[in-house]
């Protein structure tokens, strides 16, 4: 299916889900969404290219372009197991300095919702979309680390999510000795 086919049956699924009642927030690297659907039409929506779709990535390609214009990759590692490879390479070359960013989310116990994105009647999303109000997501006290970047010098810079991203969060560095 090409692209062109697919941001068209993204848009009908859409417009489907809306008219049931369902509303979509980008929540940290996911969407979700406020209610139950048929798992038919769950299956059109699939999670990945939803959130390409509602804009979500935006952010995403703006700093993947950026990097790229830098000659350096953004590898994404979401896969436990990979994590600490990641975490080997990135800390081999012993930088002198270490880049972090990191995106945080609200947590299940102050759930302050980002507003669900607008859709159109046609299933497209809205050129208006509302502000956040309540900036929770960046309050340490209400608020999860949901992605985290990492870079040492060097042509890779890593973005943990998921399974990769709880491990290096669980993990202690080892103490420096001068």
């Amino acid at each position: 299916m090409s692209i062109a086919e697919r941001f068209v049956a993204m848009k009908r699924a859409i417009q489907e889900a809306s008219a049931l009642g369902a509303e979509f927030r980008i929540r940290g690297d996911h969407v979700e969404i406020s209610v139950t659907l048929p798992d038919e039409l769950l299956n059109r929506l699939n999670r990945d290219f939803l959130r390409v779709y509602l804009g979500a990535d935006t952010a995403d390609r703006e700093a993947v372009n950026f990097l790229a214009a830098l000659g350096v990759e953004a590898v994404e590692i979401t896969d436990f197991d990979d994590a600490m490879p990641a975490a080997k390479e990135l800390t081999a070359t012993k930088p002198a300095y270490l880049g972090i960013d990191i995106e945080t989310a609200p947590t299940a116990e102050h759930p302050h919702p980002r507003p669900p994105v607008r859709i159109n009647a046609d299933g497209s999303v809205s050129a208006l979309q509302d502000e956040i109000a309540d900036r929770v997501g960046v309050d340490p006290h209400r608020s999860v680390i949901t992605t985290l970047q990492l870079y040492g010098g060097g042509r890779r810079c890593f973005v943990f999510r998921g399974a990769a991203l709880q491990r290096v969060l669980a993990t202690r560095a080892p103490p420096r000795c001068s």
